[in-house]
């Protein structure tokens, strides 16, 4: 493809996608390692996308446009916890939009069905940007077996510690985001900033089984054989860190989604947080009053966990396929290398932006986010995901609850997670088992 200059806005990226842009005029070359397919620009094409937010594309449909001007965009946005369906009844039926914008759990719903477009078949031949992507995620955007491509990824977010730097100092604990990450490798360490917080009625964390969140988000529930990962050294102390917060009251059972828990914030009870690197902007939405007090650092135990990736998808009964792959192709390169705030982009030429990485966020104190981030991806695997995940974390959820309560030891716990799961989706085990990568 011709080298040639252009212009990007960075954007904001968020698991619930709310915020607005921030505009950085930055002067980039485009990657001249592919063949960009040919679109015809004269005949006037209407391209029809589905997302779960709506911030940022009406200006990536405007910078398309400069050198597209016989495509029309329009966009229906959908609440993050209704797309799924309304994606899912578009497909069975066929009545689907041209590009579907697909977080990676839910894409994984998709990895032993039809519906989507396989990327790798001409005349998308996707597979020519396979090297330019990580391995494991380019993985998360595969179908079962390995065969199909079902969406091009364009980010993808590290797990983070989210924490109130100035209470930190208060109580005498390290505050700097370095300190505290070396500091609390050490469970002990942990446990004494939980403990000694509690005292006051502050939190590090919401219930007891966020713990062992932050070892789930290191690994799937699967291997691309279909077999359980996470009966290991690992989880048994990821049960014992649980039990450990529960017997000694380390939490408050304040959801930070629900009301209780967003003015547990604003009353700064919670002092630490752990979510993916959209969460940045929730919290800001929350309480802007709180700006500069957050910071960021990585996770506890010197845990590395993935959260999630935003990824664009072609249905089959999409009537301009061609159009449509033009622009997901533009979008998961060629515009990523502006790069992207509170994200990392998926595409690795856009990463290690010196723009990027000088960014100085305000709401935390001007801290150098973005190289945290992309520093912490460089360490971290994205999951192998599964079209079981969603059934199989019901059955974990609700398998630790009971144990926790009964006080089972560890090794007791999850041996009832294997028991339990195995029975309950056996069926459905030994069926994906049968189209799996081999």
């Amino acid at each position: 493809m011709k080298a040639h200059y252009l212009f990007f806005v960075i954007f904001i990226f968020l698991a619930a996608c709310h915020g607005q842009p921030i505009e950085m005029e930055i002067p980039i070359h485009a990657d001249e390692g592919y063949e960009q397919t040919e679109v015809n620009n004269d005949e006037r094409i209407q391209l029809e996308v589905w997302s779960y937010y709506h911030d940022g594309w009406e200006e990536t449909f405007q910078d398309y446009q400069e050198e597209h001007p016989n495509i029309e965009f329009s966009i229906t946005t959908f609440e993050y916890d209704d797309y799924y369906e309304a994606y899912f009844n578009a497909i069975a039926t066929g009545d689907v939009p041209d590009i579907m914008v697909i977080d990676s759990p839910y894409l994984a719903s998709f990895k032993s069905m039809d519906g989507f477009e396989n990327l790798l078949d001409e005349p998308y031949l996707a597979g020519q940007h396979k090297h330019n992507f990580p391995e494991a995620l380019w993985e998360v955007s595969l179908s079962l077996d390995g065969e199909s491509l079902l969406a091009m990824p364009f980010n993808t977010s590290p797990l983070v510690t989210y924490y109130r730097a100035d209470i930190m100092e208060d109580y005498g604990f390290p505050s700097e985001p370095d300190e505290l990450a070396e500091y609390m490798e050490e469970p002990e360490n942990w446990f004494l900033i939980g403990e000694t917080l509690r005292r006051d009625d502050k939190w590090i964390l919401q219930w007891p089984i966020e713990v062992i969140r932050l070892y789930e988000s290191t690994r799937g529930f699967y291997n691309n054989e279909m077999k359980l990962v996470r009966d290991d050294g690992e989880f048994i102390q990821a049960v014992n860190h649980a039990q450990h917060v529960k017997d000694n009251g380390m939490f408050p059972g304040l959801d930070i989604y629900g009301w209780n828990g967003r003015e547990a914030i604003r009353n700064d009870e919670y002092v630490m947080i752990y979510l993916g690197t959209w969460g940045a902007d929730y919290i800001k939405q929350i309480a802007p009053e709180q700006e500069g007090k957050w910071r960021v650092t990585r996770l506890p135990f010197n845990l590395y966990g993935w959260t999630n990736s935003v990824n664009l998808a072609i249905p089959e009964a999409s009537t301009n396929k061609l159009a449509a792959w033009d622009f997901v192709e533009y979008y998961t390169t060629e515009r990523m290398m502006g790069g992207l705030i509170d994200s990392v982009p998926a595409y690795i030429p856009a990463r290690g932006n010196e723009e990027v990485l000088s960014f100085e966020n305000p709401f935390f104190g001007g801290q150098l986010t973005q190289q945290l981030y992309e520093d912490m991806m460089s360490k971290t695997e994205e999951s192998f995901l599964t079209p079981l995940d969603f059934k199989t974390q019901h059955i974990w959820d609700n398998t630790i609850y009971d144990a926790l309560e009964l006080g089972l030891r560890p090794r007791q716990i999850l041996d009832a997670l294997t028991e339990n799961i195995e029975y309950e989706l056996a069926e459905d085990m030994e069926i994906l088992r049968g189209s799996v990568t081999k």
